[in-house]
């Protein structure tokens, strides 16, 4: 036994909590962004609208592209769709793109940081940071 293994094992623990707390809240946020896109695209009739909401949730785990794949890929539906009209695609388009951007740049960073108990430019930063590193 060592001194320095209690504050070794301290240290493990709280970057245990730190970072379960964080996946906690991330798949939060995911799951209000997945519902949020998948909800939206049920009003608009977009067929697959809850598979498009279930992508949209497993992509917003990915940094920065994440949010355009999952606002995407629903396009090639909408626009093929004889039965929808413009307004429906500039709409299935611009809600999720909405949404993303609304979680993304700002319900995100607040969350993460009272959670983390960081600054939200610090979050913001640090996802820039990560996502550009990690893709």
């Amino acid at each position: 036994y060592h001194p320095d293994d209690r504050k070794a094992s301290g240290v493990r623990a709280e970057i245990d909590t730190q970072v379960k707390r964080y996946i906690g809240f991330k798949v939060l946020l995911s799951v209000t962004t997945g519902m949020a896109v998948g909800l939206a695209l049920l009003l608009l009739k977009v067929d697959l609208a809850l598979v498009f909401g279930l992508l949209a949730f497993l992509l917003n785990f990915i940094p920065n592209v994440g949010g355009v794949i999952s606002t995407l890929l629903p396009m090639p539906v909408v626009v093929f769709d004889p039965t929808k009209s413009y307004m429906d695609i500039v709409l299935t388009f611009l809600i999720p793109t909405t949404v993303h951007a609304i979680v993304g740049n700002f319900v995100e960073p607040r969350v993460l940081g009272d959670a983390m108990e960081l600054h939200p430019i610090v979050v913001l930063l640090s996802l820039v940071l990560w996502g550009s590193l990690w893709g």
